[in-house]
């Protein structure tokens, strides 16, 4: 017994769709953990950021730190650059290069302020 010939090759196609389905996944499944990675590692370094920034507008503002008005206002700045980052991944934007640029000016600012710049991650505890 012979299986029609349009038969098969809905059978054939069926399955090489599954195997492509399979074969790709790893790919699809390393690209998102890449994103959700990504994402993770950008927020908690600009929560730090934004953190200092703001210890640093309060210093100012309860008088026990003076600010020059240029600092002030690229402190400012930055604060506005921060709240407008993604929130999330979007393929037109580049949020490495957007991280990059709020990592240099806030490296400025610390510079002039004569504050540590570095932010190091702290392992996640989980139980």
């Amino acid at each position: 017994m012979s299986i029609p010939a349009d038969i098969s090759s809905v059978a054939s196609d069926d399955i090489n769709d599954v195997f492509d389905s399979i074969a790709l996944s790893e790919e699809r499944l390393s690209e998102q953990g890449y994103q959700e990675g990504l994402q993770k590692g950008c927020t908690q370094e600009l929560g730090y950021y934004t953190g200092v920034l703001k210890a640093v507008q309060s210093a100012a503002a309860s008088g026990s730190s003076i600010l020059t008005e240029k600092i002030a206002l690229d402190i400012a700045k930055l604060l506005q650059l921060l709240e407008s980052f993604p929130r999330t991944n979007a393929r037109e934007e580049d949020i490495l290069a957007l991280r990059d640029n709020i990592k240099a000016k806030f490296k400025k600012i610390c510079s002039v302020l004569k504050i540590n710049s570095l932010f190091t991650e702290y392992p996640s505890v989980s139980f």
